[in-house]
């Protein structure tokens, strides 16, 4: 990767360390290896298939209404699942950038309707889940994230401004990852034998029943997308770090607008004066680019290298845990040993 400026002394040229790529793929893996399974049976098979929404979730059969929106709900998380990844990678946002651009349009969307028809489901029943009015709360109030996540996902990419695009993408991405991962971490539990056994299976007659009233389910009702978005924001924190020593800008005078070019793994990077928010002039992908030297290696760097050393680790350790979990997983439901049912 090279930061390119001005050939007249507005551009040189700098080599740049850049974040492995490996950790992340094997971090995908290790979720999705989960995810997928799971998205066909507890979504395709008990939602559209077998249509049993009691064995699912005790209460939801009562309405059509309830019935209507929790399948809308579930459905459209799994376009989210099987589209947010696709935008991260490189080579299709190099390749096929219209792809890009409208598989990330659906996703949005997708994002935001699955949001709202999760907060009208908990509306109807009056914010009494499963779990009491905690949960009720603390699922609403995941949806609002993320819907406010994929919104602002989509009006830096409007605005053309692709850093703030890409930090809010991230931070989506990890709202789209916290349902399914809200399942994983009792299996991971369930399987070193770690669940409290202090609840029974009795359930009041609204649906609220006393399994999920433990201080454990309580918490973890608000843990599963709060710790997602921690880790978000920890990612989006240690890659600005980096960006703004190589590419110092005021914070509210200029953003960054960055266009991957498509012959070449370069990234084009272009200063824009922002006011009130706005980008006031476009990257173009090649102007001024037939001036400068053949050999850009030559030039000299004019700004020191980043250093992703902790967010290498930190993905590294991320991607090792969870496919360890995985398996994990995987081998105590297999020898029946795990204490949730798969």
């Amino acid at each position: 990767y090279y930061h390119i400026m001005p050939c007249d002394q507005t551009y040189t040229s700098l080599k740049t360390r850049t974040p492995w790529r490996w950790p992340w793929i094997l971090l995908t893996v290790a979720i999705y290896a989960f995810c997928l399974p799971w998205m066909a049976s507890a979504i395709f098979q008990r939602y559209y298939i077998e249509k049993d929404y009691d064995a699912t979730l005790p209460g939801l059969d009562d309405t059509a209404a309830r019935k209507f929106f929790m399948a809308s709900h579930m459905g459209l998380g799994a376009i989210c699942l099987i589209l947010y990844p696709l935008q991260f990678t490189a080579v299709v946002r190099r390749r096929w950038p219209s792809f890009h651009r409208w598989t990330g349009r659906v996703a949005v969307c997708a994002s935001m309707l699955s949001s709202l028809c999760g907060m009208v489901f908990i509306c109807l029943k009056r914010f009494k889940l499963v779990g009491g009015l905690n949960m009720g709360i603390s699922f609403f109030t995941a949806g609002v994230v993320f819907a406010l996540c994929a919104g602002m996902t989509a009006k830096h990419a409007r605005n053309r401004d692709f850093l703030r695009h890409r930090n809010w993408a991230i931070r989506s991405f990890s709202q789209v990852l916290a349902p399914p991962l809200y399942r994983y971490y009792y299996l991971v539990l369930g399987g070193m034998g770690a669940l409290p056994d202090d609840g029974d299976d009795y359930c009041n007659e609204d649906d609220v029943c006393d399994i999920f009233l433990r201080t454990f389910d309580a918490v973890h009702a608000w843990t599963y997308f709060i710790f997602p978005l921690v880790c978000a924001e920890l990612v989006v924190y240690l890659l600005m770090k980096q960006e703004k020593m190589i590419y110092p800008t005021s914070k509210s005078e200029a953003a960054l607008s960055v266009t991957i070019e498509n012959s070449q793994n370069i990234v084009v990077v272009k200063e824009n004066v922002v006011k009130d928010g706005m980008i006031n002039e476009e990257v173009e992908d090649n102007n001024d680019l037939d001036e400068c030297p053949a050999d850009i290696s030559t030039l000299e760097p004019s700004a020191p290298n980043p250093n992703y050393l902790l967010l290498n680790f930190l993905s590294l350790v991320a991607g090792i845990f969870y496919l360890v979990m995985t398996v994990f997983i995987y081998v105590t439901s297999a020898l029946g040993v795990n204490q949730v049912e798969t």
